[in-house]
């Protein structure tokens, strides 16, 4: 058997720039570098909903957290988060472990750290993802060189430690 058994699990617009509002799309479909470098250190990818995409559509205008903080917004992600460990729970039974996960900087639903987004907030209250090792993409990759060869160094030695 060829399996490696252990996923990372990626925010949706990692995988699918065309899910971002317009304006702050950075790529024209999947962050390559960051793809290729989970699937050569032998890592599955699964990729996580795009609450922001099932709530206000494809057209919508960039909104900060304040502005997604509204009681359906919050139970739409507390939904998602609930099927996603769902799914989570059937890879773990096939001895499939979560070996981390990337969110993204600054997002109003999908950051990790400092201000944590309403999706995030909501994954982070199963003990399924509770202690698995979290990275943010930069909300600037794609835009810089600089930023972009920095992330990807430190993405490499992240996923290296995993």
């Amino acid at each position: 058997m060829l399996r490696a058994n252990k996923v990372i699990l990626v925010s949706h617009c990692v995988l699918n720039q065309n899910s971002v509002v317009h304006p702050l799309a950075r790529a024209k479909g999947a962050f390559d570098e960051i793809t290729k470098m989970i699937a050569e250190m032998g890592f599955g990818i699964v990729q996580l909903p795009c609450p922001e995409t099932l709530f206000l559509g494809l057209e919508r205008s960039p909104m900060s957290k304040e502005e997604y903080a509204t009681p359906e917004y919050i139970t739409l992600c507390h939904q998602l988060a609930q099927r996603e460990v769902e799914y989570l729970n059937l890879l773990q039974q096939g001895k499939v472990s979560i070996a981390g996960i990337v969110g993204i900087d600054q997002s109003p639903t999908c950051c990790q750290y400092n201000e944590v987004g309403h999706f995030m907030m909501a994954m982070q209250q199963y003990d399924e993802i509770n202690g698995v090792p979290k990275i943010d993409m930069s909300e600037l990759y794609g835009e810089s060189v600089e930023a972009t060869e920095g992330f990807n160094e430190k993405f490499k030695l992240w996923l290296e430690n995993l």
